[in-house]
Protein backbone atom coordinates (compact mmCIF):
# COMPACT_ATOMS: atom_id res chain seq x y z
CA UNK A 1 0.00 0.00 0.00
CA UNK A 2 1.36 3.43 -0.92
CA UNK A 3 0.07 7.00 -0.87
CA UNK A 4 -2.07 7.92 -3.89
CA UNK A 5 -0.43 11.33 -4.42
CA UNK A 6 -1.94 12.00 -7.86
CA UNK A 7 -5.57 11.86 -6.69
CA UNK A 8 -5.03 13.10 -3.15
CA UNK A 9 -6.42 16.39 -1.84
CA UNK A 10 -2.86 16.88 -0.62
CA UNK A 11 -1.86 17.47 -4.25
CA UNK A 12 -5.03 19.28 -5.30
CA UNK A 13 -4.90 21.88 -2.52
CA UNK A 14 -1.14 22.15 -2.16
CA UNK A 15 -0.93 25.68 -3.69
CA UNK A 16 -3.35 27.02 -1.04
CA UNK A 17 -1.43 25.30 1.75
CA UNK A 18 1.90 26.65 0.50
CA UNK A 19 0.58 30.25 0.51
CA UNK A 20 -0.69 29.89 4.09
CA UNK A 21 2.55 28.21 5.15
CA UNK A 22 4.51 31.17 3.75
CA UNK A 23 2.29 33.53 5.77
CA UNK A 24 3.15 31.51 8.90
CA UNK A 25 6.85 31.72 8.07
CA UNK A 26 6.61 35.50 7.74
CA UNK A 27 4.83 35.67 11.11
CA UNK A 28 7.44 33.43 12.78
CA UNK A 29 4.96 30.58 13.31
CA UNK A 30 6.78 27.89 11.33
CA UNK A 31 8.95 25.12 12.76
CA UNK A 32 11.39 22.96 10.84
CA UNK A 33 10.34 19.86 12.79
CA UNK A 34 6.64 19.97 11.88
CA UNK A 35 5.07 16.51 11.41
CA UNK A 36 5.02 14.83 8.01
CA UNK A 37 2.10 16.31 6.07
CA UNK A 38 0.70 13.05 4.63
CA UNK A 39 1.27 9.50 5.87
CA UNK A 40 -0.38 6.07 5.61
CA UNK A 41 -2.40 4.66 8.50
CA UNK A 42 -0.48 1.40 8.98
CA UNK A 43 -3.12 0.19 11.47
CA UNK A 44 -5.74 -0.15 8.69
CA UNK A 45 -3.52 -2.20 6.38
CA UNK A 46 -3.97 -5.41 8.39
CA UNK A 47 -7.47 -4.66 9.72
CA UNK A 48 -9.90 -7.59 9.84
CA UNK A 49 -13.62 -8.03 10.48
CA UNK A 50 -14.96 -10.10 13.44
CA UNK A 51 -14.67 -13.26 11.29
CA UNK A 52 -10.96 -12.64 10.66
CA UNK A 53 -11.47 -11.66 7.02
CA UNK A 54 -9.24 -8.87 5.71
CA UNK A 55 -10.99 -5.50 5.22
CA UNK A 56 -10.18 -3.42 2.15
CA UNK A 57 -10.90 0.27 2.59
CA UNK A 58 -10.96 2.99 -0.10
CA UNK A 59 -7.50 4.53 -0.47
CA UNK A 60 -8.69 7.84 1.06
CA UNK A 61 -9.20 6.04 4.40
CA UNK A 62 -5.52 5.11 4.57
CA UNK A 63 -4.28 8.67 4.02
CA UNK A 64 -3.68 10.73 7.14
CA UNK A 65 -3.08 14.48 6.81
CA UNK A 66 -1.36 16.36 9.61
CA UNK A 67 -3.22 18.81 11.81
CA UNK A 68 -0.89 21.62 10.70
CA UNK A 69 -1.40 20.83 7.00
CA UNK A 70 -5.19 20.91 7.48
CA UNK A 71 -4.90 24.15 9.45
CA UNK A 72 -2.86 25.64 6.59
CA UNK A 73 -5.45 24.39 4.09
CA UNK A 74 -8.30 26.29 5.75
CA UNK A 75 -6.25 29.36 6.77
CA UNK A 76 -8.47 32.11 8.22
CA UNK A 77 -11.47 29.75 8.24
CA UNK A 78 -9.72 27.26 10.55
CA UNK A 79 -11.67 28.26 13.68
CA UNK A 80 -14.98 27.65 11.94
CA UNK A 81 -13.86 24.40 10.29
CA UNK A 82 -12.67 22.89 13.60
CA UNK A 83 -16.31 22.56 14.62
CA UNK A 84 -16.95 20.38 11.56
CA UNK A 85 -13.75 18.41 12.09
CA UNK A 86 -14.61 17.52 15.68
CA UNK A 87 -17.81 15.68 14.73
CA UNK A 88 -16.37 12.25 13.86
CA UNK A 89 -13.63 11.41 16.34
CA UNK A 90 -12.95 8.05 14.67
CA UNK A 91 -11.44 9.94 11.73
CA UNK A 92 -9.02 11.83 13.96
CA UNK A 93 -5.87 9.79 14.64
CA UNK A 94 -3.06 10.48 17.10
CA UNK A 95 0.38 9.14 16.16
CA UNK A 96 3.58 9.91 18.06
CA UNK A 97 1.91 12.85 19.81
CA UNK A 98 0.69 14.39 16.53
CA UNK A 99 -2.91 14.76 15.35
CA UNK A 100 -3.88 13.55 11.85
CA UNK A 101 -7.17 13.57 9.94
CA UNK A 102 -8.29 10.90 7.48
CA UNK A 103 -8.38 12.20 3.92
CA UNK A 104 -11.82 10.65 3.39
CA UNK A 105 -13.12 12.73 6.30
CA UNK A 106 -11.56 15.94 5.01
CA UNK A 107 -13.11 15.30 1.61
CA UNK A 108 -16.53 15.03 3.28
CA UNK A 109 -15.94 18.34 5.07
CA UNK A 110 -14.85 19.99 1.81
CA UNK A 111 -17.94 18.60 0.06
CA UNK A 112 -20.20 20.03 2.80
CA UNK A 113 -18.51 23.44 2.59
CA UNK A 114 -18.77 23.47 -1.20
CA UNK A 115 -22.45 22.54 -1.10
CA UNK A 116 -23.15 25.18 1.56
CA UNK A 117 -21.37 27.87 -0.43
CA UNK A 118 -23.81 27.27 -3.28
CA UNK A 119 -26.99 27.37 -1.20
CA UNK A 120 -29.35 30.30 -1.32
CA UNK A 121 -29.54 30.27 2.48
CA UNK A 122 -25.83 30.97 2.92
CA UNK A 123 -25.80 33.58 0.17
CA UNK A 124 -28.84 35.32 1.68
CA UNK A 125 -27.28 35.27 5.13
CA UNK A 126 -23.97 36.58 3.94
CA UNK A 127 -24.22 39.52 1.57
CA UNK A 128 -21.19 40.20 -0.55
CA UNK A 129 -18.95 43.04 0.62
CA UNK A 130 -18.97 46.21 -1.44
CA UNK A 131 -16.03 47.68 -3.30
CA UNK A 132 -15.58 51.32 -2.34
CA UNK A 133 -13.56 53.70 -4.48
CA UNK A 134 -10.18 54.48 -2.93
CA UNK A 135 -10.35 51.55 -0.47
CA UNK A 136 -8.33 48.41 -1.21
CA UNK A 137 -10.44 45.92 0.79
CA UNK A 138 -14.15 45.25 0.18
CA UNK A 139 -16.41 46.49 2.99
CA UNK A 140 -19.70 45.60 4.67
CA UNK A 141 -22.35 48.11 5.72
CA UNK A 142 -24.22 47.97 9.03
CA UNK A 143 -27.22 46.56 7.15
CA UNK A 144 -25.02 43.77 5.76
CA UNK A 145 -23.77 42.89 9.25
CA UNK A 146 -27.28 42.93 10.71
CA UNK A 147 -28.24 40.36 8.05
CA UNK A 148 -25.12 38.21 8.53
CA UNK A 149 -25.34 38.20 12.33
CA UNK A 150 -29.14 38.19 12.42
CA UNK A 151 -29.26 41.10 14.89
CA UNK A 152 -31.15 44.38 15.16
CA UNK A 153 -29.59 47.80 14.68
CA UNK A 154 -29.59 48.44 18.44
CA UNK A 155 -27.67 45.20 19.10
CA UNK A 156 -25.06 46.01 16.45
CA UNK A 157 -24.73 49.51 17.92
CA UNK A 158 -24.19 47.90 21.34
CA UNK A 159 -21.39 45.75 19.89
CA UNK A 160 -19.73 48.90 18.55
CA UNK A 161 -20.28 50.92 21.75
CA UNK A 162 -18.77 48.11 23.86
CA UNK A 163 -15.79 47.79 21.49
CA UNK A 164 -16.72 44.21 20.63
CA UNK A 165 -16.47 44.83 16.88
CA UNK A 166 -14.10 47.17 15.08
CA UNK A 167 -15.43 49.49 12.40
CA UNK A 168 -14.61 52.62 10.43
CA UNK A 169 -16.79 55.67 10.09
CA UNK A 170 -16.85 58.01 7.10
CA UNK A 171 -19.36 60.83 7.51
CA UNK A 172 -22.57 59.17 8.67
CA UNK A 173 -21.72 55.80 7.08
CA UNK A 174 -20.24 52.92 9.12
CA UNK A 175 -18.08 50.29 7.40
CA UNK A 176 -16.75 46.88 8.47
CA UNK A 177 -13.99 44.83 6.87
CA UNK A 178 -13.98 41.06 6.49
CA UNK A 179 -11.33 40.96 9.23
CA UNK A 180 -13.59 42.98 11.57
CA UNK A 181 -16.39 40.49 10.98
CA UNK A 182 -14.23 37.38 11.35
CA UNK A 183 -12.53 38.71 14.51
CA UNK A 184 -15.94 39.37 16.03
CA UNK A 185 -17.32 35.93 15.10
CA UNK A 186 -14.18 34.19 16.34
CA UNK A 187 -13.80 36.06 19.63
CA UNK A 188 -17.39 36.52 20.81
CA UNK A 189 -20.40 34.33 21.34
CA UNK A 190 -23.20 36.08 19.50
CA UNK A 191 -26.71 36.11 20.94
CA UNK A 192 -28.95 35.54 17.93
CA UNK A 193 -32.14 37.56 17.87
CA UNK A 194 -35.17 36.14 16.09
Amino acid sequence: MKINIEESIWTRYRPIVEVNKEKRKLNGCFWDDEPTEIILDENLINDTDPNGKSIRYPWQMYHLLSHQWVKDLFGNDWTIVTKLLSVREADIVELNGNIYYRESYLQCVLDVLTALAKTQLVNALRPLPQCVKGVSNPLYTSKDLMTILNVKDSTLRGYRDNCLIEYSKCGDKIWYTEDNLMDFITNHQVKIEL
